[in-house]
């Protein structure tokens, strides 16, 4: 007499049972781990911070070639440093950059009749019959801290601190203008 259709025996249902339930547990944990908002490890905060310091790179990409393209170094003193850089650009105007603590950004702002206006464009040159951009408006969102050094009348030393979710990191750099010896 043979076996036929025999059904599953409760041993059966209870394994298939704890495979099922250990396969969700592993399903729900790594979702939890890649989704929480609470995580810092998770992947929607690290998308966050990934913009911030992309923002912040671009921010400070543009002040190291604003200060690269520079001619003078007006304040501080070499030797000395100080929350605020004041410069003369490759346009012979005076820029000064320094921290909007209200908003946490670096922003640059140029000297118009005597008192200090921000930057919101481009400076422009007459090349020929056309204008073309000399500089641009520095902007560095999420920055809590920034810290000039006047190393050399050529050379600057940048240190800022940037703030995304709580958590701070600090870029530092050192900077030559290369347009100092030029005389305009």
């Amino acid at each position: 007499m043979g076996r036929g259709s025999r059904g599953t025996t409760v041993l059966e249902v209870l394994i298939g049972t704890a495979i099922l339930a250990a396969l969700v547990a592993a399903c729900y944990g790594v979702m939890n781990l890649l989704f929480s908002t609470r995580s810092r490890h998770s992947l929607t905060s690290m998308t966050r911070r990934s913009f911030v310091q992309k923002d912040a790179r671009a921010g400070f990409r543009r002040l190291i070639y604003r200060l690269r393209e520079s001619i003078q170094v007006i304040d501080p003193a070499p030797g000395t440093g100080g929350p605020t850089l004041t410069f003369r650009d490759i346009t012979n105007q005076k820029i000064r950059i320094r921290l909007d603590g209200s908003q946490s950004r670096v922003l640059s702002e140029k000297e118009v009749a005597g008192t200090w206006a921000v930057e919101t464009a481009p400076t422009l040159v007459q090349a020929g019959a056309d204008a073309l951009p000399a500089s641009w408006p520095v902007a560095m969102l999420n920055c809590t801290a920034i810290h000039f050094s006047v190393l050399s009348p050529e050379c600057v030393s940048v240190v800022a601190t940037l703030v995304s979710e709580g958590q701070s990191g600090s870029y530092m750099t050192v900077i030559k203008l290369r347009n100092a010896n030029v005389n305009l």
